[in-house]
C-alpha cells in the first residue's frame, strides 16, 4: 500500500526530532568538567605525590633527605635537599620527580633549584612518562659551567600525555668526567648535591570541576587587591604558579581591618581554601571571608582545622561550608614572624544544575 502524504510528513518530523536529540547529546557539555590551558597541575589540590629516587629505587616519598621532603618542591621553594646516600657522594645519577594525579598532557616545566655549600649544578635532564616506569628524556638544559644559586628555569619539552615527570641529575658513575652536579663539602652527608625547589608541569587539557583553581586569573579571569595598609601589597597571588617569588601579606601580628581579596568575576560555590606559603614564611592559621555585592562581608562557617603541608608551613588548607560568593578575602593569619604568600587557590563545587548540561 502507498504511504500516504500527511503520514510521510509525520515520519519526517519524528526523524528530524529524533536527530535534533541526537545532535543536542552529542554537544553536551560536563559542568563539573573544566577545560584548561597552560595549567600547572600542581594547583591539582589532591592526588599529587612527589617522590626522589635513583636507578635502583625509582620513587621514594619519604627517603634520602639531606634536608626536607620531597613534598618540599610539590608545594614550593622551600628546598628538598638530597643526602650522599641518595647521590653516592656525587657519583650516583638522582632526580626528583612529581606524579600527577592521572596522565594529562605536560608541554612546559618550570624548575627552582637549590646549589650552595659546595653542591653545584651544571645542567639537568627532564624525563617523562606515562605509567611511571618507562622513562625518556623530553627536556634538558645546561647552565655551560658549574653554578651555585642556579637561576629558574621554565622548558618547553617533548608535548606528551605523562603520568609523571622528574628532574635527572647524572653523576659521574654514568658522565666519567663530565657529571651533571657536584655534591656539597660544608656538611657532605646531608648536602649529596644540589636540591629542587619547586618541579611545576603545565599543560592543556580536561580536569573535574573540584580539581580546579578558581582563583587562576588566566582560566577565569580573577582580579586581586589589597587593603591599603597591607605590608605587603602584591596582587599577583592569582597568576596560577606555585613559583616562589613576589609574595603578598604581613608581619606578624596581623593588623586588624587589612585583607587581600580575590574578584572571582562570577559568584561560585566555594568550600576549600589552599594558601601557598612564601619559603617557610607561610599561615599556621588564617581566617576567610566572603561578599555577593564586594561591600559588605561576612566570615565563613564551619572552618576546618588547618591542614599544613610540610613542616615549613609551605601550604595551608582549610575546609569550610559551602558558601555562593564572587568576592573572598584572608582577612587575617598567624605564623612565627610573617605570613606572606605566593599563590591563594580556592575551590569549588560544580554549577547548579547537575554534572550534564545540554547544550542547544
Amino acid at each position: 500500500m502507498q504511504e500516504s502524504f500527511a503520514s510521510m510528513r509525520r515520519r519526517s518530523r519524528r526523524a528530524a526530532v529524533a536527530v535534533s536529540f541526537v545532535l543536542a547529546a552529542a554537544a553536551a557539555v560536563r559542568a563539573d568538567v573544566v577545560a584548561v590551558t597552560n595549567y600547572s597541575w600542581l594547583q591539582i589540590p589532591d592526588g599529587i605525590v612527589a617522590g626522589v629516587g635513583k636507578p635502583s629505587n625509582p620513587f621514594n616519598t619519604n627517603g634520602w633527605t639531606g634536608f626536607g621532603t620531597p613534598e618540599c618542591y610539590r608545594w614550593g621553594k622551600n628546598p628538598w635537599i638530597p643526602s650522599g646516600t641518595l647521590t653516592g657522594g656525587g657519583t650516583d645519577d638522582y632526580w626528583a620527580a612529581i606524579q600527577l594525579d592521572e596522565p594529562r598532557e605536560v608541554h612546559t616545566v618550570s624548575a627552582q633549584f637549590w646549589a650552595s655549600e659546595g653542591a653545584q649544578l651544571r645542567r639537568f635532564k627532564v624525563e617523562g612518562s606515562s605509567n611511571g616506569t618507562t622513562f625518556a628524556q623530553i627536556g634538558a638544559y645546561d647552565y655551560g659551567s658549574f653554578v651555585i644559586n642556579p637561576p629558574d628555569q621554565t622548558l618547553a619539552v617533548t608535548s606528551g600525555v605523562y603520568r609523571v615527570v622528574r628532574i635527572r641529575m647524572n653523576g659521574t658513575a654514568s658522565q666519567p668526567g663530565d657529571p651533571d652536579y657536584l655534591p656539597g663539602t660544608s656538611d657532605p652527608p646531608n648536602r649529596g648535591g644540589p636540591g629542587v625547589g619547586l618541579l611545576e608541569p603545565f599543560g592543556t587539557g580536561e580536569a573535574d570541576y573540584r580539581k580546579v583553581n578558581v582563583v587562576n586569573a588566566a582560566q577565569f579571569g580573577t582580579v586581586g587587591s589589597c587593603s591599603a595598609a597591607l605590608e605587603l601589597k602584591w596582587t599577583g597571588f592569582n597568576n596560577g604558579t606555585l613559583a616562589d617569588g613576589n609574595r603578598v601579606g604581613e608581619q606578624m601580628p596581623w593588623a586588624a581591618g587589612e585583607y587581600f581579596q580575590i574578584d572571582l568575576g562570577a559568584p561560585r560555590l566555594v568550600d576549600r581554601s589552599i594558601l601557598v606559603g612564601d619559603d617557610d614564611w607561610g599561615a599556621l592559621t588564617a581566617a576567610f571571608a566572603y561578599s555577593t555585592d564586594g561591600a559588605s562581608f561576612q566570615a565563613v562557617s564551619g572552618l576546618s582545622a588547618p591542614i599544613v603541608h610540610v613542616g615549613q608551613a609551605l601550604a595551608t588548607e582549610y575546609t569550610f561550608t559551602p558558601a555562593m560568593a564572587r568576592y573572598w578575602r584572608v582577612t587575617d593569619a598567624t605564623a612565627s614572624s610573617y605570613a606572606l604568600f605566593n599563590q591563594w587557590m580556592l575551590y569549588a563545587l560544580p554549577p547548579p544544575g547537575g554534572s550534564v548540561v545540554v547544550v542547544e
